[in-house]
């Protein structure tokens, strides 16, 4: 992130701009916060996809993979239609 958003941030403060200091202010948080989820994810995703990303991911493999295992059990189930 450049310095001159928060140079520009601090001249709408002080000129009392303070509509077009939030929305700024607004932008540069959403900018920085952005920045550190992709930091995140570039980590996670390093990690071979550890972390709780990558267990979640992990649990919805084996349950994908149960429910397909599962799918033709339920064919050799017979009903009485009494």
């Amino acid at each position: 992130m450049d310095n001159k958003k928060f140079e520009q941030l601090i001249d709408l403060i002080i000129n009392e701009n303070e509509e077009q200091a939030r929305a700024l202010f607004h932008d540069i948080v959403v900018e920085k916060s952005r920045e550190i989820y992709e930091g995140m994810m570039d980590d996670e995703v390093g990690e071979g996809m550890g972390g709780q990303v990558g267990d979640l991911l992990d649990e919805i493999d084996v349950e994908e993979q149960g429910m397909a295992e599962g799918e033709g059990e339920d064919d050799d189930l017979e009903f009485d239609s009494d």
